[in-house]
């Protein structure tokens, strides 16, 4: 596979075969590749940029029907509206220190 290999469940020989593949001597740039991919695919899944924006469209249609549930001219609806607009923000910011923090991290240790 580019990342990874498939093995069914219980197959012992399958996994052995698989790791011996990745244990040979001649398999440095297979185990580079594969570990590049592999990284590609969990920063493009997992990374702060793909959470923050999945958490924001969360929060965003949470807000839209906290906003539907509410009248509008009340107090109630200025209190909510404020505070989801704070917690949006601070999640966004905070999501964004996170991924400076970590760049800074990696970029020191020359990863």
């Amino acid at each position: 596979g580019v990342h990874d290999f498939t093995v069914r469940s219980g197959d012992v020989d399958g996994f052995y075969h698989a790791t011996k593949k990745l244990c040979e001597p001649g398999a440095a740039g297979l185990r580079r590749r594969m570990g590049e991919a592999g990284r590609k695919r969990a920063v493009d899944q997992y990374g702060t940029v793909s959470n923050t924006k999945a958490m924001t469209t969360h929060y965003k249609m949470l807000i839209a029907s906290s906003r539907r549930q509410v009248n509008k001219h009340s107090f109630r609806w200025f209190v909510i509206d404020i505070f989801a607009n704070v917690v949006l923000a601070a999640f966004i910011i905070g999501s964004f220190i996170i991924n400076k923090v970590v760049s800074l991290y990696l970029f020191l240790t020359g990863q």
